[in-house]
């Protein structure tokens, strides 16, 4: 397969920024609003699916590195796409963390606290950036340097169930699991998505003095009530920081692609 675009690669590109676009119009103009989480509820659409993918992806780094230690399937294309898989992965997580903390601000209160699913997703970022990094460490042999790499990419991967399961493990502020359970927390008809449940188009609100926002653990904490007027600039900068981030970071691998396609010789854009 040549390092340059290819048919296929073509049609996946266009069709990533199709689902993109698809997202970000259902997202923020199909769905209505949460009846707890009121517009706040449109970062559930993007960040569960985001940090999905990103521990799908450092699944692929730990079987293509595995692939790669065993002797009989050991091939250079197994190391290239642990590599590449963990590079995405890698931005997949940052946008993780980053889209919690700007939901968990106006709803729990605070940018960031030391809960397990969020200090053990942290800990997977900083894992698999150390992976890359030892894909670059200064070892002459560059087939010994590979299995050191895909080495620690199985340790690394060792985190990945640890973040899953965290939430059932230990007592913690973030959801439990959604669908991964014997009785969904979703209504049947739903789509399989965490999709909170919506007031009906044209529905009353809820009569009645009480708060229709939990107010967050801790008695310093705001109350989500308090933070609903500000919640459609925490929901553009979700969706704005992901799609520059996607976008650029989709950009600057075509312009890598093209820069070593004009360097390598033409038996090195091979995967073998």
């Amino acid at each position: 397969m040549s390092v340059t675009a290819s048919p296929l690669t073509r049609f996946l590109g266009f069709a990533a920024l199709v689902s993109l676009a698809g997202t970000a119009v259902l997202g923020l103009w199909v769905t209505d609003p949460d009846v707890v989480q009121g517009d706040l509820v449109r970062l559930i659409y993007i960040h569960p699916a985001i940090a999905t993918y990103g521990e799908a992806l450092f699944g692929v780094t730990a079987l293509a590195s595995l692939l790669y230690l065993w002797p009989r399937t050991r091939r250079r294309r197994w190391d290239l796409l642990a590599g590449a898989s963990a590079e995405v992965g890698v931005v997949f997580a940052a946008l993780t963390l980053v889209t919690g903390s700007i939901w968990g601000r106006p709803t729990w209160g605070v940018w960031w606290t030391w809960d397990a699913r969020l200090t053990s997703t942290a800990l997977l970022l900083a894992l698999f950036l150390g992976y890359l990094a030892l894909r670059r460490a200064p070892i002459e042999d560059a087939g010994r340097r590979s299995i050191v790499a895909a080495v620690g990419a199985l340790v690394a991967a060792v985190d990945v169930p640890i973040v899953h399961y965290s939430v059932q493990w230990w007592r913690t502020l973030h959801q439990g699991p959604t669908l991964l359970r014997p009785h969904p927390l979703i209504h049947g008809q739903a789509p399989p998505a965490p999709l909170p449940a919506r007031r009906p188009r044209g529905a009353a609100r809820p009569a009645g003095p009480g708060p229709r926002h939990p107010r967050p653990p801790g008695g310093g904490a705001r109350s989500t009530i308090r933070a609903r007027g500000g919640a459609v600039s925490y929901v553009v900068a979700g969706y704005g920081i992901s799609a520059l981030v996607l976008l650029g970071y989709a950009a600057r691998t075509v312009v890598r692609g093209r820069r070593l396609a004009r360097r390598l010789p033409p038996e090195e854009r091979a995967w073998r």
